[in-house]
């Protein structure tokens, strides 16, 4: 479903282009922990910080650098957009470009955008690192783009349920998931997803990546499609089965094994 990529940009309804509320803390190297609603986001600044815990509704700066020489925590039912299309045509999109040199950890019903580029309702492409792993556990939806994963990337369970309900922001029309054109240095684990919709594309993974036991709402769901696969791939279980949808992408390339439902996506 194509649709589910550009619409973050019309969280204007949010008002979410009033940068300027919630909880603003300055560049540090001291731990931040990040609050704000809806209504009046926290932001957070460019700078170094320790570590960096979410536990409300905040944006990362429009532009500059965020390092954080720890780990970035979204906490239960928190929302961390650290990029972002621009809400309205005169309020600016977050590019800056985060380092996390510890792992990011999304707690259950907490939301993660990180990475932007065009796929996603951006203008420009972000350039976003994290060494370590990027974690969600529970988490109502994680939509990475164009970013660099030293670690495993694993998405356990979560979502919204096997419907597609509109919500809020990026979900517009319904709780999704994603990874598109990153690079991940180690597996890809998806499993235990109910949700709207997921997919993966164009991305490299070095280890693994595998896509198993998931329920989504949307029949062209479980779109995974012209990834750089260099372990093995495996996709079972999956409802839909992993297809290419509407995606129009070539085949995924496959190093290892390819088994399952990726067999007829896949080639070595």
């Amino acid at each position: 479903m194509k649709g589910f990529r550009p619409v973050f940009a019309g969280a204007a309804t949010l008002s979410l282009m009033l940068l300027g509320t919630g909880t603003v803390s300055a560049a540090s190297t001291s731990a931040l922990t990040c609050s704000g609603t809806l209504a009046a986001p926290g932001s957070i600044a460019p700078g170094t910080y320790s570590s960096i815990t979410v536990t409300g509704f905040c944006l990362g700066p429009p532009t500059g650098n965020v390092i954080v020489r720890g780990d970035v925590t979204v906490t239960k039912g928190a929302a961390l957009a650290a990029n972002y299309p621009a809400f309205t045509t005169t309020s600016p999109e977050g590019d800056a470009n985060w380092l996390v040199k510890g792992d990011v950890v999304v707690s259950k019903g907490g939301t993660l955008l990180f990475g932007c580029e065009p796929a996603v309702g951006c203008v420009n492409t972000t350039f976003d690192t994290v060494k370590g792993n990027v974690d969600a556990d529970g988490a109502l939806g994680v939509i990475l783009h164009s970013s660099i994963i030293g670690g495993n990337v694993n998405y356990d369970g979560g979502g919204g349920g096997v419907n597609c309900t509109p919500g809020f922001g990026p979900f517009s029309f319904g709780v999704y998931s994603d990874a598109e054109d990153d690079v991940i240095g180690g597996n890809l684990s998806v499993s235990g997803l109910r949700s709207c919709w997921f997919g993966e594309f164009r991305n490299i993974i070095m280890g693994n990546d595998t896509v198993t036991g998931n329920r989504f709402a949307d029949p062209d769901a479980t779109e995974i499609a012209n990834n750089q696969v260099f372990g093995s791939l495996g996709c079972f279980n999956n409802v839909p089965d992993a297809q290419f949808g509407d995606s129009v992408q070539p085949p995924n390339v496959v190093i290892g094994a390819i088994r399952g439902e990726c067999k007829p996506l896949s080639i070595h």
